[in-house]
């Protein structure tokens, strides 16, 4: 654990190396294909107006309701706003700590799994992918979504039938936080335990009520945020988060020039 707090250290200060040189959505994510990073200029706009003028329940962007995605992202970059003041820094420091705790996981799993030497090569590749490297330095969802990921399969690979109190927590936790995050992409985690639980041998897989027990736990964490929506926003909710996002976007193929 000390050998990974290092990971997490060295690689936090690799991510931040001159973040605050650029400037919000001014890099392409993918410099390959051209697609933009406009997205973190929204994200970032709505985590200001959480912390200036108080939405945070309901995020906004230039005083309209923004609920196409969850809020995880920027109820995160706005605390850190609001204790580290407005800059770059502050509203990518969520991604920048997402990605050094990927790598600090991704280093504990390997070691467990193989050996240190290869625990140090995996975290090498994985830092030095140029994606992973320029997504730890967006304010966007997609490290926070990794982070989730990679935490509950960690803690999966530690106990694959989540006997462990801290291994179900663990799982559920991070189920529900991807969802918070995400959306429809958050059920990632849980898609992985279905097919672990048909694939995996009998004694190293939950039993029925355990994975019950998982999603009801998870659908804990997320369902608050979404039925106060459906209370207090009922038409702009369906309308821009099911309809929009999910069904006109998410279902389909757009142009990937004007929307990541």
């Amino acid at each position: 654990y000390l050998a990974a707090a290092g990971v997490f250290a060295a690689s936090l200060a690799w991510f931040s190396l001159r973040v605050e040189q650029n400037g919000i959505a001014s890099v392409y994510c993918d410099p390959v294909s051209r697609i933009g990073a406009q997205d973190e200029a929204v994200y970032g706009r709505e985590a200001i107006e959480m912390v200036t003028d108080g939405h945070w329940l309901t995020p906004t962007y230039l005083g309209r309701y923004a609920l196409n995605k969850p809020p995880l992202l920027p109820w995160l970059a706005g605390a850190s706003i609001k204790v580290f003041g407005i800059s770059a820094w502050a509203l990518r420091a969520p991604s920048l700590v997402a990605a050094a705790l990927v790598a600090a996981l991704v280093f504990l799993l390997v070691w467990r799994i193989h050996s240190p030497a290869a625990a140090v090569g995996a975290v090498l590749l994985l830092i030095s992918s140029h994606l992973f490297f320029v997504f730890a330095r967006f304010a966007m969802t997609d490290m926070l979504l990794t982070l989730w990921l990679v935490a509950a399969m960690c803690a999966l690979a530690r106990d694959p039938a989540l006997g462990r109190a801290s291994s179900f927590w663990i799982f559920a936790g991070c189920s529900g936080a991807a969802i918070m995050t995400k959306g429809a992409a958050g059920l990632l985690p849980l898609i992985a335990l279905a097919i672990h639980s048909a694939l995996a041998p009998r004694d190293s897989r939950p039993r029925p009520a355990r994975l019950i027990a998982v999603c009801a736990a998870a659908a804990a964490v997320a369902l608050p945020w979404y039925l106060y929506q459906l209370v207090a926003h009922p038409r702009w909710f369906v309308a821009e988060y099911i309809l929009t996002q999910h069904l006109a976007i998410g279902a389909t193929a757009p142009d990937r020039k004007s929307v990541v």
